[in-house]
């Protein structure tokens, strides 16, 4: 194998692996989209252990941030039955 094949694999390999990645944050985002639609922004900051700024600019941009899914997880067994 030749080393621009290599590195061609390597590349590759990580496009696939953030694509992944930006997949879940767009999931993460329509997550967090729903649990405001349903609680409101400061219930959702509470739960979730954000500031309200912070959740009012996730669920605003267009290209989903990287949200780490434990805090949307969190905020959704927090507000579970509310």
């Amino acid at each position: 194998m030749t080393d621009k094949i290599k590195v061609i694999k390597k590349r590759v390999e990580r496009y696939n692996v953030t694509s992944s990645s930006n997949e879940r944050y767009a999931q993460n985002q329509k997550r967090l989209r729903v649990l405001v639609e349903e609680h409101g922004i400061e219930a959702v900051a509470l739960a979730s252990s954000l500031s309200e700024k912070t959740v009012q600019q996730y669920v605003r941009v267009s290209v989903a941030p990287a949200i780490n899914d434990n805090t949307i997880t969190r905020a959704e067994q927090i507000l579970k039955g509310l």
